[in-house]
């Protein structure tokens, strides 16, 4: 397990998935097992891209009356997320948690104390290594089982960056029998023209037809691929 490392901290909107649009103090951790070609958070996962890393979350800094708080990253479940959600239910006690997961571990020992956002990489991430490409779908199992009995804790986003992505994520769905209704297709893209009615269009038809949900991406809707929003 490695040492907190943050690259930033901020208050915005949940700009994607179940809780989108909700004020949200996010916690960036720096780190993760996977390299996709469309990362968005790129200073969160190549050590030579870190600006402003401290070792630790400030914790002074989160308003008390926070009410969700969203640990992303890189990938979360590599640090120590018991030690972190001790230290927020001390700032509130009915905080919300959630924690953006590439879904490549399933920490069995906390997973029911926390609302997960799991965003499995289709084969269009590329992922640049064989170990890297084989972490991608091995716990689907098991956060699918938890899905079915825990709904209200995980929901799966696939990022969608061409037509064919689509298929694959049928298959997904059946073959780890995923809950359609916790299934989220949201649009690829790092600018404000990406999430744009014309190029998400098929995806609303297609989670219409199909029995899943679409999100948007409020935060580069409206702010592109800034940092802090």
């Amino acid at each position: 397990m490695l040492i907190n490392k943050v690259t930033e901290q901020f208050l915005t909107i949940q700009g994607e998935g179940r809780s989108v649009g909700q004020t949200a103090y996010f916690i960036r951790l720096a780190g993760c097992n996977l390299w996709c070609k469309w990362c968005d958070s790129m200073h969160s996962v190549d050590p030579h891209l870190y600006h402003g890393i401290t070792s630790d979350i400030n914790y002074s800094a989160i308003p008390q009356n926070t009410s969700l708080v969203v640990i992303t990253g890189g990938e979360p479940t590599l640090f120590d997320l018991k030690k972190i959600r001790s230290e927020l239910l001390k700032i509130n006690p009915q905080m919300r948690i959630e924690v953006e997961t590439n879904a490549t571990k399933f920490p069995i020992d906390y997973v029911a104390n926390f609302f997960w956002n799991l965003s499995p990489k289709l084969n269009s991430s590329q992922q640049k290594t064989p170990v890297q490409d084989q972490l991608r779908l091995v716990q689907l199992s098991a956060w699918s089982e938890f899905a079915q009995k825990n709904p209200d804790r995980p929901i799966f986003k696939f990022v969608i960056t061409q037509t064919k992505d689509l298929a694959e994520v049928d298959a997904l769905v059946e073959l780890y029998k995923i809950p359609k209704n916790l299934v989220y297709l949201m649009a690829e893209g790092q600018t404000k023209e990406s999430q744009s009615l014309e190029k998400t269009e098929y995806l609303i038809n297609y989670a219409k037809a199909n029995g899943y949900n679409f999100s948007p991406r409020l935060h580069v809707m409206y702010w592109g691929a800034q940092r802090g929003v």
